[in-house]
């Protein structure tokens, strides 16, 4: 008999009642499908997609983790990453690292609450991804590289909602980042790498982000000040200043 546990608060057992001898099936594939349509989660009602949804969503391991992403992604197997359709997809139920080979790659525009981990965030054709604050994580981490390619934007809801967590040596294309220097917005475009050896953009693994609508940018929540930057740097920063 197979046995499948689908929820500790809901239980739903799939069985095979015709189990196999000697490596033989005793039901042909037809067979076990139609007496799997016919008997899986129907009690003798009728039952709607939307209630196979429902179940699907409530899974948790015996920690009473959710098993299931409530983010609608698929894996595109032309683009090598997770993207962003109306599918559901199973988050890892054995508590391993799989953030190492996860990828969110957006190919369209979307409103959407994000995974609280990858290794790489994209977005293409010319698609505008707005970030929705998670109600159970406050930030996402960024290992590996954040890539908004021309035409595309990813922006956030406001300088209070969901953050971006940049690992450090991460590549960085595309998106407009701002720093805090004495308290005033200024754009890192010309000295982001310069910023990032920075001793206090050095001292934590990862950089923190969030989205400012009046800037239409993301800005480091480290600022910097006269007394904490190179010299170098503060010409650099001086000179910018100058220009505008």
């Amino acid at each position: 008999m197979i046995k499948f546990l689908i929820s500790r608060v809901s239980l739903l057992d799939i069985t095979n009642e015709s189990a196999s001898i000697n490596g033989s099936n005793k039901e042909t594939l037809n067979e076990a499908y139609n007496n799997f349509k016919r008997t899986v989660g129907t009690f003798d009602t009728l039952v709607t997609c939307r209630d196979y949804a429902n179940k699907i969503y409530q899974l948790v391991d015996s920690n009473y983790n959710s098993l299931v992403s409530n983010i609608e992604y698929c894996y595109s197997t032309s683009l090598k990453g997770w993207i962003s359709t109306n599918e559901i997809r199973f988050m890892n139920p054995f508590n391993e690292n799989l953030y190492d080979e996860y990828d969110m790659i957006f190919t369209q525009s979307v409103s959407r609450v994000i995974e609280n981990e990858c290794r790489s965030l994209i977005v293409k054709n010319k698609s505008k991804v707005v970030i929705m604050p998670n109600q159970n994580v406050w930030s996402t981490k960024i290992n590996e590289s954040i890539i908004v390619e021309p035409g595309s934007s990813l922006v956030g809801t406001g300088t209070d909602g969901h953050k971006l967590q940049l690992k450090q040596g991460i590549k960085i294309q595309g998106l407009p980042l701002y720093v805090l220097f004495n308290n005033e917005p200024i754009s890192t475009e010309t000295f982001l790498a310069d910023l990032l050896k920075q001793p206090d953009f050095t001292k934590s693994d990862y950089l923190i982000i969030y989205y400012n609508p009046e800037l239409q940018g993301w800005v480091f929540d480290e600022r910097l000040y006269g007394n904490n930057i190179t010299d170098e740097l503060k010409k650099k920063i001086e000179k910018l200043k100058k220009k505008s």
